[in-house]
């Protein structure tokens, strides 16, 4: 029985010596990954759109930031003769919808509701309907959100 104990030992140490060649390499990068080359793209600046849309009395106000494709923004409605409303505006866009969550406060309460504007010749065209069904959304150009310098509607957007 003693041979058959030594002979295991003896493996067993054998085999927790055993000199593993990839233990002692050295991790080397291939010279194609290295590069001290720039990215062949750069970005300025974020891009960012304003809108405005004046129907009567009443304005609405839009500050779109594009960041790829995620969208977050401010939007304030000026009613002349019902409550208005200012708040957030987040979501994303899918070929040239944008569909958007507004998160406003009236009348001293928060709420939210989305919002789909198609993205027409440098205007949003609201999409009219049943949200919870977007294909049945119409959107017709009647009154559209008209591209404007974000400068000029930075007021309205406080």
């Amino acid at each position: 029985m003693k041979p058959i104990f030594y002979i295991v030992l003896l493996i067993t140490v054998l085999s927790c010596n055993k000199n593993d060649s990839t233990k002692n390499k050295k991790l080397t990068v291939p010279d194609s990954l290295i590069s001290d080359d720039k990215p062949n793209f750069k970005i300025d600046k974020i891009p960012e759109d304003c809108y405005l849309q004046i129907v009567g009395k009443d304005s609405t106000a839009i500050h779109l930031v594009d960041n790829l494709g995620t969208f977050s923004g401010k939007m304030a409605v000026k009613n002349s003769e019902k409550d208005s409303s200012s708040g957030d505006l987040s979501g994303f866009k899918n070929e040239d919808t944008l569909k958007l969550t507004y998160s406003f406060d009236s009348e001293g309460v928060n709420s939210e509701r989305s919002i789909y504007f198609l993205q027409k010749d440098g205007e949003l065209i609201e999409g009219i309907g049943d949200y919870k069904q977007p294909k049945s959304l119409k959107f017709e150009d009647k009154n559209p959100y008209k591209k404007i310098d974000c400068s000029k509607i930075e007021k309205l957007l406080k």
